[in-house]
């Protein structure tokens, strides 16, 4: 498990207000270059390779900036380093650490300050609908290199022109279509601890909402066919979708492909509902691998150039040797430019040779769950997916009290909060 930042130092730390703090004692290399100090852990291969590429291009490419590298095994590590008042420019997470302690103390810039005064960034640079997901009170503190957008989807013919995917409601309706599971969502389920603490916990602000009935709703409402779903394996439950018996799975996009794969495999025409919720169509997005530049840096600008660099279109498509081709294709950019050219290259490609026009159809519903999230996930929550583990076996298994299990969850999430902060 991948250890989890804990802040309790940051409160002897001094509390810094604006970012990219001045001082005339910036660090050059060689070449006269102005060194950024970038911190990462090297742990998940996929974010070591895909950095790793991006800072070679970097230093290969600029004559004003050099990224650095400053590796660290854990959140620990890294906060000694910040109380000593080591500089530091650019975080790396990608889920390796959680830096939602961060965003109200005042530790990282508001990336929104250097987006708004960057005159090469327009608001078709990026794709805003995610970006506005990842807000904290308005502001940005992290940028996603790339994406997954989690949701979850029905059979069309099975669902019909429903909008509403209320807790209640969802049951009824696998009720009256004889589905013995009305949703896919158990502990173990792959956009349960994202959909959870998407919905629950307010990361920017250190708190959570687990009392005030809605919660306990969805944890009644999953009770009812949990027996049914707890040891099913993923195959199981794909079996159960095709034959009727589970009415809504969860999955994941991070590429055009996903939905004519699911109904490849699925034999049926799938769409697009979301978690069960009030909020229609509720579905997340999840950063992969994100920026974030600490307020203390000794050149933020040097840092944001590095990010800009990082998103630009150049980083995802190379265009280099007389034809484009996709340099990172395992989740979603978030240059707007890069996401339509793999929206074109996937229906030219064809990846499963269906009609072109069907393909069309298929990328523009992708595009517009990407164009309308409406809500975020970290996947650095492993404590917060301990409580609630813990806890909801006690209920689901041990019989303990609806009402009793949501104050538990409460109190301890509220202090795990509390510790961090």
């Amino acid at each position: 498990m991948k250890k989890i930042l804990i802040c309790m130092v940051l409160a002897a730390a001094v509390i810094l207000s604006s970012c990219g703090r001045k001082t005339d004692e910036k660090t050059v290399d060689e070449n006269g270059r102005e060194v950024i100090i970038l911190a990462r852990n090297r742990e998940n291969k996929y974010s070591r390779d895909t950095v790793e590429n991006l800072i070679i291009e970097y230093n290969n490419s600029g004559d004003k900036f050099y990224i650095e590298e400053k590796d660290y095994s854990s959140g620990d590590d890294l906060i000694t380093d910040i109380i000593a008042g080591k500089n530091i420019d650019v975080l790396i997470a990608d889920g390796w650490i959680d830096i939602a302690p961060l965003y109200s103390k005042g530790y990282l810039c508001d990336l929104y300050e250097f987006i708004n005064n960057d005159s090469e960034i327009t608001d078709d640079t990026y794709l805003t609908s995610v970006l506005k997901a990842m807000e904290k009170n308005g502001k940005l503190y992290e940028m996603p290199y790339d994406f997954i957008v989690e949701s979850a989807v029905a059979k069309a013919d099975l669902w019909g022109d429903d909008n509403d995917t209320s807790f209640e409601h969802t049951i009824e309706k696998a009720e009256e279509l004889n589905c013995e599971i009305p949703f896919d969502m158990s502990l173990d389920s792959y956009s349960f601890l994202s959909y959870i603490t998407s919905n629950y916990v307010d990361t920017a602000n250190g708190s959570c909402n687990f009392n005030d009935g809605e919660f306990e709703k969805f944890i009644v409402f999953m009770k009812q066919y949990y027996d049914n779903i707890k040891n099913l394996s993923g195959e199981d439950l794909l079996n159960k979708f095709k034959n009727d018996d589970l009415l809504v799975i969860s999955t994941g996009i991070a590429s055009f492909e996903q939905l004519d794969y699911l109904e490849r495999d699925v034999g049926d025409k799938i769409k697009f509902v979301g978690f069960p919720s009030d909020i229609n169509n509720y579905h997340i997005v999840v950063p992969d691998i994100s920026f974030s530049i600490f307020s203390d840096s000794q050149n933020s600008g040097g840092a944001f150039d590095f990010i800009k660099y990082c998103t630009s279109y150049g980083a995802y498509v190379d265009s280099t040797n007389g034809g484009n081709f996709i340099i990172n294709h395992y989740s979603l950019p978030i240059n707007r430019e890069a996401i339509d050219y793999l929206y074109n290259d996937s229906i030219q490609t064809n990846l499963y040779g269906v009609d072109k026009d069907l393909k069309k159809s298929y990328n523009d519903e992708i595009m517009k769950q990407i164009d309308s999230v409406n809500g975020s996930a970290s996947m650095a929550n492993n404590a917060i997916g301990d409580i609630l583990s813990e806890e909801l076996h006690s209920y689901f298994d041990d019989g303990k009290n609806s009402g009793e299990v949501c104050s538990s969850i409460q109190n301890r999430v509220t202090i795990y909060l509390s510790e961090r902060s």
